[in-house]
């Protein structure tokens, strides 16, 4: 009997997995999601893309979250690509909350337009996200990024920000080591902190436009891709349209000396303004640029010269004192000597 039991409760057991795996059959009967199948490697789901109702989704995460697996398994060949649309609005669903794909391997998610206004730290758990390579979380209200919601993205190759109010703050993307898209259009943006782009040293495309920026710095845009092939071959493409942005030495500096791409349209100074800066390769800034730079060099080499100079002048005085001290104090010794000079007198040094 404990033996029948004990199997029975075993298969009871076995069935739930098995279903938990196909979560997305569940959710295609119950009419949350339309399923479309990829790829197919050998008979078996490779990809299915997963069109679904944003709010039955949530309702559907928050009825059956005790049912679901704690992790994924490896062995089998079924990865998910979300796309959600949203009827129509509701506070209720304005938080992306943890744990809602634990039982997913996700590898595209688009979460466009559904009003999202918070993302909790743990939304985007290591087991289900640690494959994903697109993410789109445009057109939506985000204000704030915790720098630990992308914690788990390290493979994340594209992920587009487009049309909210972020705030970008020094460690924001610190986790994204393998991004190469990043689109952060259309979100009010005055300035970026010296050091928000530094782990991204795969980025290949950055898009800043429809954005208030009107001052760029060569030094914070120079730490996007440190791949010396990658720079001289395919250089980075940064878009900065609509954007009241002066054409000074540092967009100079990105375009001529770092090769970047841009694609900007000049505000300031005067003799630039309504200029597209692809238009402006013939034109020269060394006045404004280069020779600036040269003479502050060459000041600085002139500083430094005249105090070696100097320097070595005071050296070689020392020696000459430490020397005649020297000689003074061996010739009174041995009787040498018939006048001692005085300090700042060595004109009647006498040796006998």
């Amino acid at each position: 009997m404990v033996l029948k039991l004990t199997i029975f409760f075993c298969t009871i057991f076995f069935i739930k997995k098995v279903l938990a795996l196909y979560e997305h059959e569940k959710l295609v009967q119950e009419k949350v999601c339309f399923d479309r199948i990829e790829k197919i490697v050998e008979n078996q789901y490779k990809t299915i893309h997963l069109t679904c109702n944003w709010q039955k989704f949530v309702d559907y995460g928050n009825k059956n979250s005790n049912n679901k697996i704690q992790n994924c398994n490896e062995t089998e060949l079924i990865f998910h690509q979300f796309d959600f649309y949203l009827p129509f609005s509701d506070p209720k669903y304005v938080t992306l909350k943890k744990d809602l794909f634990k039982n997913f391997r996700v590898q595209s998610l688009s979460m466009k337009s559904l009003n999202l206004a918070k993302i909790e730290e743990n939304a985007f758990e290591k087991e289900s996200f640690k494959h994903i390579v697109f993410m789109d979380l445009s057109s939506n209200k985000l204000q704030k990024i915790n720098t630990n919601i992308f914690k788990n993205l390290e493979v994340l190759e594209k992920l587009n920000l487009s049309n909210n109010k972020i705030a970008l703050t020094e460690n924001n993307f610190q986790h994204l080591k393998s991004l190469k898209s990043l689109d952060l259009s259309g979100n009010q943006l005055q300035y970026i902190h010296p050091n928000v782009f530094n782990s991204l040293n795969r980025l290949e495309y950055l898009d800043l436009s429809n954005n208030n920026l009107e001052k760029v710095d060569a030094c914070t845009l120079s730490k996007i891709n440190t791949n010396p092939i990658t720079l001289r071959f395919v250089p980075p493409i940064i878009l900065m349209n609509n954007n009241p942005i002066d054409c000074d030495c540092n967009i100079f500096y990105l375009n001529r000396v770092l090769k970047y791409r841009l694609n900007l349209t000049c505000s300031t100074p005067k003799y630039y303004k309504g200029k597209e800066f692809i238009d402006l390769k013939n034109e020269d800034p060394s006045s404004t640029c280069k020779y600036k730079t040269i003479i502050i060099f060459g000041l600085l080499i002139c500083a430094c010269c005249c105090c070696c100079k100097n320097i070595s002048k005071s050296n070689r005085i020392l020696e000459l004192k430490n020397t005649l001290r020297i000689k003074n104090e061996q010739s009174v010794n041995n009787g040498y000597y018939t006048q001692i000079p005085t300090k700042n007198d060595h004109s009647n040094l006498i040796i006998s």
